[in-house]
Formats: C-alpha cells, sequence, structure tokens
C-alpha cells in the first residue's frame, strides 16, 4: 500500500478543541485508521490526505470510566422502587426485589442488559467499565455447570461492543463480620467512539 492509499484510509477528527494534558487546545486532529483505533494526535496544518471530518463548536475529551457498575441492572429499571401505602422504600426492599428480579434473569438476559447499559454508557462518554458482577445460578437456583457463565456474558458484550471493561469478581460471606475477595480480569479497547 503506498502512502498515499494508507492517508486515505485515515481519518482526522477536527474539533474545535481537544482536550490533552489537562487543558483545551485548539488546530488539532485526532487521527484514526479504518477501524477507528487512534494513531496520533495531529496538528491540523501537519495534516496530509486523511479524510477530514469537521466538529464545529464542538471539544473532543477522553473517554470517562465509569468504575463501578452492575450492567445487569439495566433491565431492573423501573421494576423495584414502589411505594406502597403499608411500607415506604428502604435499602433492604430495593435489595429484595432487585435479587426476585434478577434471579430471573438468563445467560442472554445477562448479555443483551450488559449490551444495553454499556451502549447507553458510551452515548453517555463513557469508555471504560469496572463490573462488579455477583451473579452465577441458574432462575432455578442450582448453579450453572460453568460457575462464570453469567459473567462470561457480560465480558463478551464488553468486547462486542469494543468497551474497556475490568470485571471484578466479589464474593461475599456473612458471618460475625462480613469479608470480601476480589478478582479481575480486563478486556481492552483503544477505538474512537
Amino acid at each position: 500500500m503506498s502512502l498515499d492509499q494508507n492517508m486515505e484510509s485515515l481519518f482526522a477528527w477536527l474539533p474545535e478543541l481537544i482536550f490533552t494534558g489537562g487543558k483545551f487546545e485548539r488546530e488539532l486532529a485526532l487521527v484514526c485508521d479504518s477501524s477507528g483505533t487512534i494513531v496520533r494526535l495531529a496538528r491540523v496544518d501537519e495534516l496530509k490526505g486523511e479524510k477530514r471530518i469537521n466538529l464545529p463548536g464542538r471539544a473532543l475529551l477522553p473517554g470517562m470510566i465509569n468504575s463501578h457498575s452492575h450492567a445487569f441492572q439495566r433491565v431492573l429499571r423501573g421494576r423495584t422502587e414502589y411505594r406502597t401505602s403499608n411500607q415506604a422504600d428502604s435499602f433492604w426492599t430495593w435489595r429484595e426485589m432487585m435479587y426476585s428480579a434478577a434471579s430471573r434473569l438468563t445467560p442472554e438476559d445477562i448479555y443483551d442488559a450488559s449490551r444495553m447499559a454499556f451502549l447507553e454508557m458510551a452515548l453517555h462518554g463513557i469508555t471504560a467499565v469496572g463490573e462488579f458482577h455477583y451473579l452465577h445460578h441458574q432462575p432455578d437456583g442450582t448453579p450453572y455447570d460453568d460457575p462464570h457463565l453469567l459473567a462470561k456474558e457480560v465480558m463478551v458484550a464488553a468486547g462486542d461492543g469494543g468497551w474497556g471493561l475490568s470485571r471484578d469478581a466479589s464474593s461475599w460471606s456473612y458471618a460475625r463480620r462480613r469479608s470480601a475477595t476480589t478478582t479481575s480480569d480486563t478486556v481492552n479497547s483503544d477505538s474512537c467512539v
């Protein structure tokens, strides 16, 4: 591939401002390849044959991080908050309703809910997620043959969407005091979204 053909497969995003190193700068372009991977930041006057995409009146910022997510809870929205004449909502009433709803989710539901949650995050500038996942059983309460099946559905949803994800699997036990152990897996992404 010649240099000219290579330049034609690059895209130069030209916002009014780009946030770099703690400040906004003008006359910069974010150059990405055709897959959306960031290639470099360049001064506008240094651009060659890249396809220019003007973004007047816009500022470009790095992706934000959601450091504490429970993506599956996306499907619970509006289904666990109720006030009745007999009882007011509390964390504990919400928790019981949340577990009741969560216990009916299939692996496909977990994937779909996670994919939708990550899409909504991306639309709001979030490009990396710390996912706390603690669902591990089938709707009837029995464990899956693969104890990580539901967590894998969350990770596949993140990977399919190109999002960076760190899975923080917490195992909670209650006795006289609460203790937790945490492990972490990571799916990386360095794409323009």
